[in-house]
C-alpha cells in the first residue's frame, strides 16, 4: 500500500513539472535590427551599400539544446510577405538559458529590385516555439550631387575654401581635387562622413597652394564602411579663384638694447609689413631663454612695406641671470601671433652674448713747458678693485678700460721727471671718467697738477653752441698756456683742449677755453 501511494505521488509531481515547462515562453525579449557599415542601426541604405542584419532575444529554458535564427527580406510591393527576395537560413547557437543572437552581412544589390521601403523578418526558434519579428527599413538609389562652388564658377574667393555636395546611398566620401579634369595625380583630397569638406588653410605641399588664374577640378566619390568605391558624383565641376592679396607679416629682426650706466636692458623685435594690404591688430611676444618676457603686445596698424619697433623689458630676468659675470650667452626669440600667408617668417631666433661696458679711466699726461706738450711712455699705475699698468701715447694720452666700479688711485712714474702727486678717482657709473691729467715738471723743477676735474658752462648745451671750459692748476711758473683732454656732453670721445690762464697767482692758476659742441 505504501509503495502505491509512493508511486503516484511521483507522477503527479512529473506531471506538474511537464505542465509548468509547458506553460513557460522560451524566447523573451524579442529584437531585430538593420546595421550599417559602421555598425550602427540604421533604417536607410543605398543600392550599392551593405546591409547588416541583426537578431537578439532571451532564451528562458534552460533544458532547450539549441536555438535558430531565420532571415527574410521583402520587397516593397510584396505587402503580403509571401515571396522574400532574400533567405537565410541554419544561422543557430547552443541551447541553455541567457542572452541569444545572430547577425550577418549582406550586399544590398544581392536582393535589391527597386527603391522604397523594404521589410526584414527575423525569426526565432527553440525547441518548439517560433517567435517572429519584423523592422522596415529603405534603400536609396545612390546619388551624389555637387553643390558648392558650381560648375564653372569664375573668381570663387572664400576664405576658407569648402566643398560642398548633396547625398545618399554612401557610408563616407572621397574628394578629390586637381587642376587637370582627368584626375591622375589630384593636387588634393581627403575623406569624410559628412557631405561637406574645408580645403587646407595652410598646405604643406606647395603644389596645394592655390593661385588664381588656373582651372581647379573637383568630384567626389561614395565608399562604403571598408573603403570601396560605390557610388562617383556625376561629371566633375571646375571653378577658378580671384586673384588674392597676399599677407606677410614678419618678424625681421631681433636683437637687445643695453645700457650699461643703468643696467637697463631690453629685447627689441622689428616687425614688417611685406604684404600687399594694411593689417591691424598684430599680437607679439619676446622669450627670454624660453620665457615669455611680459604680456604679448599689439601692433595696432601696420602699412605696406612698413617696420615697427616693439621693445619689452628683460633687465630684472637678465641682470638676475648676469649676477657677478662679465657675460652670459642667452637665447632670444620674437613671434607674432597671425594667421597670414607665410607662417614661417612669424618666429626670428637670435642667440647672443649679454655684456656690459665697464667704466673707463681717461686722462693725458704733458709737461710744463709753454705750450705744454703730451709726453709719450710714462707709466700710469692704477690701484683699487683691480691694479695694472698702462703706457701713455706719443700724445700724452692714457686710457684705463674695463674697471670694476669703485676707487682707484692713479700715480705715475717717468725717468727724468719728478714724482707728481696721486689722483684719487671714484668710479661710481659704468662710462668714461675723462679729464684725469697730470703735468709733469722735470727733475728740479716744481710739478704742476690739476686741482679740481674741469668746468663747463651752459650746463645744458645743445649741438653747435659755444661752451666755455675751465680749469684750475696749481702753478708757481705762472704758465700761459695749458693742454687738457676732456670729454665734453653727449660726446662720445675725449678730445685735447689748449687752454689760456686768465687769472690766478703765485700758486694756482685759472685757465679757459672756449668751443662748440
Amino acid at each position: 500500500m505504501k509503495d502505491t501511494k509512493k508511486m503516484l505521488f511521483w507522477v503527479l509531481m512529473a506531471m506538474l513539472i511537464a505542465l509548468g515547462t509547458a506553460g513557460q515562453c522560451a524566447i523573451t525579449q524579442m529584437a531585430v535590427q538593420t546595421i550599417d557599415g559602421f555598425g550602427k542601426p540604421t533604417a536607410s541604405f543605398s543600392e550599392g551599400g551593405q546591409i547588416g542584419l541583426g537578431i537578439s532575444f532571451y532564451n528562458n529554458n534552460a533544458n532547450v539544446g539549441r536555438v535558430y535564427f531565420e532571415f527574410y527580406i521583402y520587397e516593397p510591393s510584396d505587402t503580403q510577405k509571401q515571396h522574400p527576395v532574400f533567405t537565410h537560413l541554419g544561422n543557430s547557437a547552443p541551447g541553455g538559458a541567457g542572452n541569444k543572437s545572430s547577425s550577418l552581412k549582406v550586399p544590398v544589390n544581392l536582393f535589391y529590385t527597386k527603391p522604397g521601403f523594404y521589410i526584414f523578418q527575423g525569426v526565432a526558434k527553440a525547441d518548439t516555439e517560433t517567435v517572429t519579428d519584423y523592422r522596415r527599413f529603405r534603400i536609396l538609389p545612390g546619388v551624389i550631387d555637387l553643390f558648392y562652388p558650381p560648375n564653372a564658377m569664375k573668381d570663387v574667393a572664400d576664405n576658407p575654401l569648402v566643398f560642398r555636395w548633396y547625398s545618399s546611398g554612401a557610408d563616407k566620401y572621397r574628394i578629390l581635387f586637381d587642376d587637370n579634369s582627368g584626375f591622375m595625380n589630384p593636387i588634393w583630397s581627403t575623406e569624410t562622413d559628412q557631405a561637406s569638406v574645408e580645403y587646407p588653410a595652410f598646405p604643406a605641399d606647395p603644389r596645394q597652394k592655390l593661385s588664381s588664374g588656373i582651372v581647379y577640378w573637383w568630384k567626389v566619390e561614395g565608399l562604403d564602411a571598408f573603403g570601396n568605391k560605390i557610388l562617383d558624383s556625376r561629371a566633375p565641376f571646375s571653378f577658378t579663384l580671384k586673384e588674392a592679396i597676399a599677407s606677410d607679416v614678419l618678424v625681421e629682426r631681433i636683437g637687445m638694447l643695453i645700457d650699461s650706466e643703468k643696467e637697463e636692458i631690453f629685447i627689441f623685435a622689428d616687425v614688417k609689413n611685406a604684404g600687399g594690404k594694411a593689417e591691424y591688430n598684430i599680437p607679439l611676444s619676446v622669450y627670454f631663454n624660453g620665457e615669455q618676457v611680459g604680456s604679448a603686445k599689439t601692433i595696432d596698424v601696420i602699412q605696406v612695406n612698413e617696420t615697427k619697433r616693439v621693445t619689452f623689458d628683460c633687465s630684472s630676468k637678465a641682470m638676475q641671470l648676469l649676477g657677478a659675470k662679465e657675460a652670459i650667452n642667452v637665447v632670444i626669440s620674437g613671434m607674432i601671433n597671425f594667421a597670414d600667408d607665410s607662417q614661417k617668417n612669424n618666429l626670428l631666433t637670435a642667440a647672443l652674448k649679454i655684456e656690459l661696458e665697464k667704466a673707463k679711466i681717461i686722462g693725458r699726461i704733458t709737461d710744463s713747458e709753454s705750450p705744454p706738450m703730451g709726453v709719450e711712455g710714462v707709466s700710469v699705475f692704477y690701484s683699487g678693485p683691480v691694479s695694472g699698468e698702462v703706457k701713455t701715447n706719443n700724445g700724452g694720452h692714457y686710457k684705463i678700460e674695463n674697471l670694476p666700479l669703485g676707487e682707484y688711485t692713479i700715480r705715475t712714474v717717468k725717468e727724468g721727471f719728478e714724482v707728481p702727486s696721486s689722483l684719487l678717482i671714484r668710479l661710481e657709473k659704468r662710462k668714461a671718467c675723462t679729464g684725469n691729467n697730470v703735468v709733469l715738471v722735470k727733475l728740479g723743477e716744481e710739478a704742476v697738477l690739476l686741482i679740481a676735474d674741469p668746468s663747463y658752462s651752459p650746463a645744458d648745451p645743445y649741438l653747435g653752441e659755444s661752451i666755455t671750459v675751465q680749469v684750475r692748476i696749481k702753478d708757481s711758473k705762472g704758465i700761459d698756456k695749458v693742454e687738457i683732454l676732456y670729454q665734453l656732453p653727449g660726446e662720445e670721445g675725449a678730445r685735447t683742449i689748449e687752454m689760456n690762464r686768465v687769472s690766478g697767482d703765485q700758486k694756482e692758476g685759472v685757465y679757459e677755453a672756449t668751443i662748440k659742441q
